[in-house]
């Protein structure tokens, strides 16, 4: 891997031992660093979407990402381009065409989370980011930070001990 491009993604397997999932499971959580004036390729991170110049990307879960560093944009299917900074969150809906990239004149930051719901956290998580909800202002918050560092910890030791 390119040190100007770092990903550091862990896989939950939790689920697929038995254990109660309790309606939400979280697939996958992690850290993207990408330097400034480095070009990514796309194609790297397929495994995790299907890619179409018309449709976007698509995914089956949904997924948070929270921007701590850099700036970029944001198109939803059908809507306008929107503009990406430091302290904004989104969340992407199951099956909702979507495009996200990076400004690469600046560091990019991201965490993000992947996960599953059942019928009740879906529609409550529906409710929670309508339509036009999607993108948040949250600024920079070392709580929100703590959080996502200590979902990669839990996971990743997880893996360790399987």
């Amino acid at each position: 891997m390119d040190t100007a491009d770092l990903q550091s993604e862990f896989k939950n397997h939790l689920n697929q031992n038995g254990i109660d999932d309790f309606g939400l499971i979280v697939n996958s959580v992690g850290l993207k660093i990408i330097k400034a004036n480095c070009k990514t390729a796309s194609a790297k991170h397929s495994r995790d979407y299907k890619i179409s110049f018309t449709r976007g990307k698509i995914s089956d879960e949904f997924k948070i990402i929270y921007i701590t560093n850099g700036e970029g944009f944001l198109r939803f299917h059908d809507n306008e381009e929107v503009k990406l900074t430091q302290g904004n969150a989104l969340i992407i809906r199951p099956n909702q065409a979507y495009e996200y990239f990076h400004n690469n004149k600046t560091e990019w930051k991201e965490y993000f989370i992947r996960f599953e719901a059942n019928d009740t956290f879906f529609q409550s998580i529906n409710e929670l980011f309508n339509g036009n909800n999607q993108l948040i202002e949250i600024g920079f918050n070392e709580d929100l930070i703590r959080l996502f560092n200590r979902a990669i910890d839990i996971v990743r030791d997880q893996l360790k001990s399987s």
